[in-house]
Order: C-alpha cells, then structure tokens, then sequence
C-alpha cells in the first residue's frame, strides 16, 4: 500500500478509524507509511454501528480540516463497514473530493461494503439515508488480518458471502455447501479463494449499474427486512445476524410469491445455519414493527418498500426492466410466520 500512496504523492494522509481498529492496525500502517516518507494522522471515532451519523461525521470532516489538510490529501479508510462508509462519505464531499483508498479490516467490508464505491450513514429515518457514490482508488484485503476478528464479526461476513452466492453464482453456493466448515474456521486457502470469488462478482454488478438504478438492486436482498431489524433494534443487533435472517424471510416471501423454489430456500436456510448466523425472527421484534421499520428503507419507492426476490440459487427476479418489486404486507406476515421459532 506504501508504495502505492507514494506514486499519488498525496499531501498528508489522513486515517479515518474506529477507536478499535486505531489500538491494533493504526501503528502498522503508520510506520509503513513513513518507511515511504509519507506523513498520516489519525482521526478515530468511537467504535460501532451508533457512529454511523451526521454528527461523527461533521466531527470528523472538521477535525481533519482543522489540521489544515488540503485537496491533495488522501483518505484511508482503516476498519469495517462502520469505517469504509464513513471514509468514503467524509473523502466524497471533503472539499468537494479528495482521494480515497480503503483498507477493510473485517470479512464483511472485504467482500462486501469497501467494494463498489456505496456509502452513508444512518439518520432516525433508517440505514445509509444520506451518502454519495465515491469510488475508492485501492482497495487492500488483507486476509491476514481476519484471524484476529472475535467470531461476531467474523461470522457476519460470512452471510454476505451467502448472499452473493444465492444472488449471482450457483457454483458457488456448491462450493459454500462444501467449504462452509473450513470458512467457518478461517482457513487461509478458503478464505483467499472465497474473498476474491466475491468481489469479482460484486465488482461486474456494480460496473453494469454504477448508479444503483437497475441490476444492483440485487445486493440488497435480505437487506431490506435486516435493514429493519437493525432500526427496531436500535443497532443493538449486529448487521451479520440482521442479514442472515432477513435473507431467510425474503426468501420465504419469494416462495409465497410462487418465485422460488421451496427446496431452494431450504438450501439456503440450512447454509445459513451452518454460518452460526440466526435464521429466525426474534419473538421480541412484532409483524408491526418490522413492516414500519422497512418504509425507511433506502430503495423505498412511491412510497413503498422494495424487496429483490430470488428465483433459483445463482439468479434474481428480473422482469421489463424491473429489478425490485413491491410485496404486500399479508405475504410478509405469512414469511414471519415461517419464520418464528
């Protein structure tokens, strides 16, 4: 990554971090920064879903204009999805655009969140409600770095990793079927081969439908139920287990709707399950709560929540241009209900 900063002959560097991430990875990259004669600050913020808002970052985006950083400065995203957002949001209006690369720290930004260029951050009315398209110039994935995870972090990769499969590649649900074990218990091999697997495939979505108005509606399935359930919860619940549930519901939804094979959720159900990822509704969280909590979904339209149903491992509903499709609250009912304990 030095020798890459060094060619962009940035300014200064500034590292956007959570107060987690700054303890353990921060020094590193720091060092190796300088061994390349490049200067870099820390700008951490507190660790959690909570710091996705406007004021951490106002805070951030003044505190790194209050060190008189300037339009040659690059910003290095330094942590998980918390992070890559936050980063790509603060380098994507910072003086109207600075440089951005991004060094994911968890399995769930490495497959998922530091790829595409998509951030935001959360306001009372739901998830990523304000953001911008910001490409990254570099994005490094270090496996490496995934063995220090505690298991919660960890596993909520895994259930993008799931995601992606069911979305776009059979054969790599298969092969999921077979590694799930080997995943589960980070070996190296697996995790090289399933990280590069997945960015590929979101990489050639997002190059179809840079602007999110077509075919990149597919990434989000599962997202609008676990979307949801991460509002109600008050971001108590951790995205992992919030997406792995939401997939299961929206899968069911699929199948009420007469798209998706049964035999197909059940193989997702039970992939699901072999994450350590929940499947199943919390009792605590009401029919009620869960539908109202999805209008503040992001891909609301006409003001209707918008879901993107699969229609067979390996593809997704695609019809007259449509990629997403509204799905009344009865058929939904019926999905929680199947999917309670």
């Amino acid at each position: 990554m030095a020798q890459d900063v060094k060619k962009l002959h940035p300014s200064k560097c500034a590292i956007i971090t959570d107060s987690n991430v700054a303890k353990s990875h921060y020094g590193r990259l720091e060092s190796a920064l300088l061994s390349e004669g490049i200067r870099s600050e820390a700008f951490p913020f507190p660790a959690g879903e909570k710091s996705k808002n406007e004021r951490i970052y106002y805070d951030l985006s003044t505190r790194i204009l209050a060190r008189k950083f300037d339009r040659d400065t690059l910003i290095i995203g330094l942590g998980g999805g918390v992070t890559t957002d936050l980063a790509g949001f603060v380098a994507g209006t910072l003086l109207r655009g600075v440089d951005l690369f991004l060094y994911p720290t968890t399995l769930l930004a490495q497959v998922d969140a530091a790829i595409g260029g998509k951030n935001g951050i959360d306001t009372e009315f739901g998830k990523n409600q304000l953001g911008t398209y910001k490409l990254p110039g570099k994005v490094y994935n270090d496996a490496e770095v995934l063995q220090d995870l505690n298991n919660a972090n960890y596993r909520s990769g895994l259930a993008e990793i799931v995601k992606t499969a069911v979305i776009r590649d059979p054969e790599l649900f298969i092969w999921l079927e077979a590694r799930m074990d080997q995943l589960v218990n980070r070996c190296p091999d697996e995790l090289l081969y399933v990280i590069q697997k997945c960015c590929a495939i979101k990489s050639r979505i997002v190059q179809q439908d840079p602007e999110d108005k077509g075919c990149r509606n597919w990434l989000n399935y599962g997202h609008t139920i676990g979307h949801a359930l991460e509002k109600a919860s008050k971001y108590r619940m951790h995205h992992g287990p919030a997406i792995s549930i939401g997939m299961n519901v929206e899968g069911r939804a699929s199948f009420e709707l007469g798209f998706f094979p049964f035999e197909h959720w059940l193989q997702q159900e039970k992939l699901l399950e072999r994450t350590g990822l929940p499947v199943l509704l919390p009792l605590r969280f009401s029919n009620r709560a869960i539908i109202s909590a999805t209008y503040g979904d992001k891909k609301s339209a006409n003001g209707q929540p918008r879901y993107s149903p699969p229609i067979a491992i390996g593809r997704m509903y695609e019809r007259d241009g449509k990629y997403a499709i509204p799905v009344d609250d009865s058929v939904l009912k019926k999905a929680f209900y199947e999917c309670r304990p």
